[in-house]
């Protein structure tokens, strides 16, 4: 699976629009959620919202591998964009405040209705609770950890009732678009690094990961 697309700047609006319904939240709410948006966005459209790359984790559930190097500050100039808008505070992502946010337009009205979607059903469950309903009812993160097993598509599209030929089908479909879609991406990105301020980066000690 190419992390090629995965798509940084959608990924800030997205957390953006959640942390627009709770604000703070804790990282590990949001990683679950980001992980649904995405499962979900599959189901309806055969496209995820991000694009990220998922390795599942005992104890964490999904973890997006993409994201999680944006929270730590290890994605250079798109970490720099994110901490434009959000602080961490202790194991939780917060709104900055003094800051005028754009609009977010990089969400189509078709994401927006899968973010409400996911926030109507999981966005008030105790987050005990919704991270063992993602361990119980998200069949393509069972069979066990190994080393930096990512979570296919294709078991993503089977889950969601794909048939096998199906599902191959759909999975084939995305990696192609990867492709196609990496250099849009990277037009974006050029266009808002500028604005990017290094000291936006969170310090050393307050980096983040879901487990924190």
């Amino acid at each position: 699976m190419s992390h090629a697309a995965f798509y940084p700047l959608r990924t800030t609006h997205l957390l953006a629009a959640l942390l627009a319904k709770e604000n703070p939240m804790s990282v590990l709410k949001i990683t679950h959620l980001v992980y649904h948006i995405d499962r979900d966005s599959l189901r309806r459209h055969n496209a995820p919202v991000t694009w990220d790359v998922y390795v599942p984790d005992l104890r964490l559930g999904p973890v997006p591998m993409q994201l999680s190097g944006l929270l730590s500050g290890m994605a250079g100039e798109q970490s720099r964009l994110l901490y434009q808008w959000f602080d961490l505070r202790g194991d939780s992502l917060g709104l900055k405040s003094g800051r005028t946010y754009p609009q977010l337009d990089q969400l189509s009205d078709a994401d927006d209705l899968v973010i409400d979607s996911i926030w109507n059903r999981f966005g008030r469950m105790r987050l005990e609770d919704f991270v063992d309903h993602t361990r119980r009812f998200c069949p393509e993160l069972a069979g066990g950890e190994s080393e930096r097993r990512q979570v296919r598509e294709e078991d993503i599209f089977r889950a969601v009732g794909l048939s096998a030929s199906a599902a191959a089908a759909a999975a084939s479909e995305l990696h192609a678009q990867r492709y196609i879609d990496f250099m849009f991406e990277k037009m974006e990105i050029a266009k808002w690094a500028p604005t990017c301020d290094k000291n936006d980066l969170p310090p050393q000690q307050t980096r983040a990961s879901p487990g924190r």
